[in-house]
């Protein structure tokens, strides 16, 4: 490319809020102005945007998926000797939520379906009592329970996205995202109970947690406790077996640090589940995505980082976020109002449903 075209190119997008990347019809990186990527603009672009190896692509709109978050880019092919990308450090699924008409819609569409979901458990609940009560030999309590569970189950993975996506709802209220200073310890440890609970004795993920005494954490008790269960989602993905799940807390000089380790302690048994495993239709497409964004909105909003590391077979997450200015550390209260409530399917029941074996029945 003649250096008259890099000066163009310079001057009419240097200053773009966007970032902008010139690259050769081999894809190799030529220019970029220096507004921020959700990538290293240094590694193979091919890697991240899937180029068709045979010829360049047609000029558009593309998406690609980074992390298990999808974002978008606009695509300029100029004669096919070089192509100028348009790309943005935002998620699409921040772009759709943005517009407030968009957001409402989803949101009448959540709240109304969701409503209806819960109502088939309440009837699925009722029908229970009602065969409790109900005598006759031939037939087994034991297999109608079963049936009644698998409906259950079923709301539970239905109504999973619904939660999920009713949290990332939450971010845009600022009174949903109030923070105060929060008792991390224990607030881990009746998320340690809950996940328990939910996992219970044919679960493959067995719970400890032992966090320091008094860990301060500036959030909100709600949003810290969704954001955990999708921290376990994404910690347990892809790995079949049964492990054990060690939580802690401390504080680190200016730092509190929340950790999440996974240690695998056997197989899991073929066959024993209740519920048959989600097969994706289409292999490429994330499935964890709103999970992956709810932590990083969560992080955003709580000024927090995230580090994951394996070591050994041993996976493990740490998460650290300034530590609060208290006057006294024994002041800490734990608020009441918290995720696990009265209702017969909780966003414990509906984001763990992938990797729980709950009865309810």
């Amino acid at each position: 490319m003649e250096n008259s075209m890099i000066d163009f190119f310079k001057a009419a997008y240097q200053n773009d809020s966007s970032c902008i990347l010139i690259l050769d019809k081999t894809g190799k990186l030529i220019w970029h102005n220096d507004s921020p990527a959700p990538f290293d603009i240094h590694r193979s672009l091919d890697d991240i945007f899937h180029f068709p190896e045979d010829n360049l692509p047609a000029s558009g709109d593309y998406s690609y998926a980074l992390n298990d978050i999808l974002y978008e880019y606009h695509l300029t092919n100029v004669s096919d000797d070089y192509l100028i990308i348009s790309c943005s450090d935002v998620p699409m699924v921040y772009r759709l939520f943005e517009n407030r008409s968009s957001r409402e819609s989803i949101e009448n569409y959540v709240k109304q379906s969701k409503k209806e979901m819960l109502g088939i458990s309440s009837s699925a609940s009722q029908l229970n009592d009602y065969f409790e009560g109900f005598e006759d030999d031939n037939i087994s309590t034991g297999e109608l329970n079963e049936q009644i569970n698998i409906i259950m189950n079923n709301c539970s993975q239905v109504l999973r996205e619904h939660y999920l996506i009713e949290e990332f709802l939450r971010y845009y209220s600022d009174e949903e995202t109030k923070e105060s200073i929060l008792n991390c310890s224990d607030i881990l440890k009746a998320f340690a109970k809950n996940c328990r609970e939910v996992f219970g004795p044919r679960g493959t993920t067995r719970v400890v947690c032992d966090p320091e005494p008094n860990v301060p954490i500036y959030a909100s008790r709600q949003r810290l406790e969704f954001f955990l269960l999708c921290i376990l989602i994404i910690l347990r993905r892809d790995y079949p077996g049964i492990f054990r799940l060690e939580i802690g807390a401390r504080s680190i000089s200016d730092e509190t640090v929340i950790n999440m380790k996974l240690i695998p302690v056997g197989e899991e048994e073929e066959g024993c589940r209740l519920m048959s495993k989600s097969v994706p239709l289409y292999k490429d497409t994330p499935l964890h995505e709103m999970e992956n964004i709810i932590i990083k909105r969560f992080l955003e909003r709580y000024n927090g980082i995230m580090i994951d590391s394996t070591e050994n077979e041993n996976k493990s997450i740490s998460m650290r976020f300034p530590t609060p200015e208290i006057g006294n550390i024994f002041t800490l209260k734990t608020p009441k109002k918290e995720l696990y409530s009265q209702t017969i399917i909780t966003p414990y029941h509906a984001v763990l449903s992938e990797i729980s074996d709950f009865r309810y029945y």
